[in-house]
């Protein structure tokens, strides 16, 4: 039984559309606008890194004993493997994973055993591909429910959002705080981002629950104390305007031995911190969360350009920010 993209876009979490491409279904987390406001602002790589499939996955509950999957994976940013994580009843039953020559589309289809009886199967897409389903078929006659969730979630954010530097897709600080909230949460991490009040006017139409905001590292980086303080205001006050309900958690940026190695030639890192703290003063139901301590100050926790955390970086990301986050909300 091969199911249909409406049938995919039933059980999609965290996309903001499902539409076919050619002969595949593609699950996108931004919105046309958001793509095309990319487009126009001239950041080719930032354009590129919205079609990567960051924080996407499929999850239903069937009694098939087996899955196909097949899939197209191109290159949506710089690292060329990539890895779709397969679990039944929070068991991983498998993966399909590869690698993407650059410039080139790899497509690959792999079956899965399931087991017996009725299961909750979830597939985690890539993080650094744009991955398009060619292929998703269960044993003829089976059923598939879509999985409810509590929370309708947004996150945005920079390349730690989007999942640099983890291995498995599912390890990443984003999906691993999805799971916990029990949120469809579409991440909108894009590798380099900064905070773009442009992108805040958009609207992704639905009214989240919550809202993750987690810039700063890019920012401290580029810009201004002036215009930092400038940008990140209007960013959330943007926010605030289209969804007036929900509540905004900005998070700042976590330790980074680039950082310490940079400390003398920027502006102050806790002038950044402190202007974030003052973000409450100007929009309603506002927190912040201080992330400096949130991940170790210990180089194992990162990829070698100690920037970004590694999967062991990326469990203690979640795992701290996670206490941070039940003592407000």
């Amino acid at each position: 039984m091969k199911l249909t993209c409406e049938q995919i876009q039933a059980i999609a979490k965290g996309v903001a559309r499902v539409e076919m491409v050619g002969d595949s279904v593609g699950l996108f987390r931004f919105t046309k606008e958001q793509e095309i406001l990319y487009l126009e602002k001239s950041w080719p790589s930032f354009h590129q890194r919205t079609f990567a499939t960051a924080g996407v996955s499929l999850e239903f509950d069937t009694d098939s004993e087996k899955l196909l999957l097949g899939v197209e994976a191109e290159t949506a940013c710089g690292y060329r493997w990539y890895v779709h994580s397969i679990f039944a009843n929070d068991v991983r039953v498998g993966e399909l994973s590869g690698f993407v020559p650059e410039g080139e589309t790899v497509r690959q289809t792999e079956a899965f055993s399931l087991g017996e009886g009725m299961k909750r199967v979830r597939i985690v897409f890539p993080w650094n591909k744009c991955s398009r389903i060619t292929r998703l078929e269960l044993d003829d006659g089976s059923l598939v429910i879509p999985v409810p969730k509590k929370r309708k979630m947004l996150i945005f954010g920079d390349s730690i959002t989007q999942g640099y530097t983890c291995w498995l897709p599912e390890n990443s600080y984003a999906n691993r705080i999805a799971r916990y909230l029990d949120a469809d949460a579409i991440n909108k991490g894009i590798g380099g981002a900064p905070y773009w009040p442009e992108l805040a006017k958009t609207y992704d139409g639905f009214q989240p629950d919550l809202i993750l905001v987690a810039y700063g590292a890019n920012d401290w980086n580029s810009c201004t104390e002036e215009e930092f303080l400038q940008n990140s205001t209007e960013f959330c006050k943007n926010l605030r305007q289209n969804y007036p309900k929900a509540k905004i958690l900005a998070l700042s940026p976590i330790w980074s031995k680039t950082r310490e190695e940079k400390q003398s030639q920027r502006w102050p890192f806790g002038n950044l911190v402190a202007q974030l703290k003052s973000l409450p003063d100007v929009v309603d139901d506002l927190c912040v969360i201080e992330g400096t301590d949130i991940v170790p100050f210990d180089t194992a926790c990162f990829a070698e350009d100690g920037v970004h955390p590694n999967d062991v970086g990326f469990a203690h990301y979640a795992q701290n920010l996670q206490e941070a986050m039940t003592s407000l909300l």
